[in-house]
C-alpha cells in the first residue's frame, strides 16, 4: 500500500532535476516568478515544462490538450516555487553545505558523460558553467539534509494508534482479502513458437512418456530433476502458491481442476508441454490483522507523514511573499 501520487512525485522529481541543472536567477528572459527576494527564471520554468510534457506524453497524457498542457504548466511553476521556498527555509535553519559530497556530485555528473568533450558540449548548449554547477549542486546537498532532518521533525510528531490501525482494517477487509490458491508442481517439455510438426510431435510424446512414468508412481521430483526444461526444475517443479490469474488459462484451469496428489492430462500452453501435480488447496480468505497491522501501521503514518510535508509547504507559501509572473 503506498499512498504517494503518481503525478505529483513525477512532477517534483522532474523539477528538482532541472532546478539543479540550470540558473535559478532570473535573465535573458525575465522572472517566471518572485519568491521573496529570489526570481525563478521564465528558462527554468519552460524547460522544466518541456520536459514534463515530455515525460507525461511518455504515460498517456496528450500534451498538446489545452488542459492537460495548463495543468502542467501550473503543477511546474507550484513546485519550482516550492522548492525555492524549501531552500530558503534550510539556509533559515542554518543547514550547511557538505562540500565533500557536493565535490563528489559533481565528479559523479562529470563522468555520466562518455566523454570530457560530451560533457563540455553539454555545459555550452545549455549556457552554463562549472561555478553555476556547483551551484545548484550545493542547493541540492542542502536540500537533502533539509529534507531528511525535516523528515525527521515531522514524523516524531506523529502516533498512529492501535484503534485507528484496527479501524482502516475494519474499514478495508477487501484490500486483504486474497482468492483460492493452490500449490502444485509441473514438468515441462518446451516449445518454440515456431517449431514444425515433427518437433511438436517429439515433444508431445516425451511428456506423455514422462506422464506414464509419473503414473506408474515413479518419484516426481525425481522426474522433474530428470526431464523438466521450465525454471522450476532446481526446485522440485514447486511453482508454490498461486491463483487462478497469476497463470496462464490453459495451465490454471488445469491445475484447479485437479484433487490433491493428482496429476494431470498433458496440458499445453504458449511455453510448450506441461504434466502438473497437485500438493495443496487453500480457500479463499481475508490476511488476518496480526499478519498486515504491521503493514497498515507503515501505511498510515506515510499518509499521516505526507499530509504533515504538505501542510508545512502550504504555511511556507502562506507566510512567504510570493508572485507568478508568467
Amino acid at each position: 500500500m503506498k499512498l504517494y501520487n503518481f503525478k505529483t512525485v513525477l512532477l517534483l522529481t522532474l523539477c528538482l532535476t532541472f532546478f539543479f541543472a540550470i540558473p535559478s536567477f532570473a535573465e535573458k528572459n525575465g522572472a517566471a516568478a518572485r519568491v521573496n527576494d529570489v526570481e525563478i527564471s521564465r528558462e527554468a520554468f519552460n524547460k522544466a515544462v518541456s520536459a514534463a510534457k515530455d515525460q507525461f506524453a511518455a504515460i498517456g497524457v496528450d500534451k498538446k490538450k489545452k488542459s492537460d498542457t495548463v495543468d502542467i504548466e501550473q503543477e511546474v511553476i507550484d513546485r519550482l516555487i516550492t522548492i525555492e521556498l524549501m531552500y530558503q527555509d534550510a539556509k533559515k535553519r542554518g543547514i550547511q553545505v557538505d562540500e565533500a559530497k557536493v565535490d563528489q556530485d559533481l565528479i559523479n555528473f562529470s563522468t555520466s558523460f562518455q566523454t570530457e568533450e560530451e560533457f563540455n558540449d553539454f555545459l555550452k548548449k545549455n549556457s552554463i558553467d562549472m561555478t553555476i554547477v556547483k551551484e545548484q549542486f550545493s542547493k541540492k546537498v542542502v536540500l537533502q539534509q533539509y529534507h531528511r532532518e525535516l523528515l525527521q521533525e515531522l514524523k516524531k510528531k506523529i502516533e498512529v494508534s492501535p484503534e485507528e490501525s484496527e479501524a482502516f482494517y475494519k474499514a478495508n477487509l477487501e484490500k486483504f482479502a486474497f482468492p483460492e490458491q493452490v500449490k502444485a508442481s509441473h514438468i515441462l517439455i518446451k516449445l518454440n513458437k515456431d517449431a514444425d510438426k515433427a518437433a511438436e510431435k517429439l515433444a508431445l510424446t516425451s511428456i506423455e512418456d514422462i506422464r506414464k512414468k509419473a503414473l506408474a508412481g515413479e518419484d516426481f521430483a525425481k522426474l522433474v530433476e530428470e526431464y523438466s526444461q521450465g525454471p522450476s526444475s532446481s526446485r522440485g517443479g514447486d511453482l508454490g502458491f498461486f491463483s487462478k490469474k497469476q497463470m496462464v488459462k490453459p495451465f490454471a484451469d488445469a491445475a484447479f481442476a485437479l484433487k490433491i496428489g493428482e496429476i494431470s492430462e498433458v496440458v499445453k500452453t504458449s511455453f510448450g508441454y506441461h504434466i502438473i501435480k497437485l500438493m495443496e488447496r487453500k480457500a479463499a480468505g481475508t490476511t488476518p490483522y496480526e499478519e498486515v497491522k504491521d503493514k497498515i501501521n507503515d501505511y498510515l503514518m506515510q499518509a499521516e507523514l505526507d499530509q504533515a510535508q504538505r501542510d508545512y509547504n502550504r504555511l511556507l507559501r502562506e507566510n512567504a511573499t510570493v508572485e507568478v509572473t508568467i
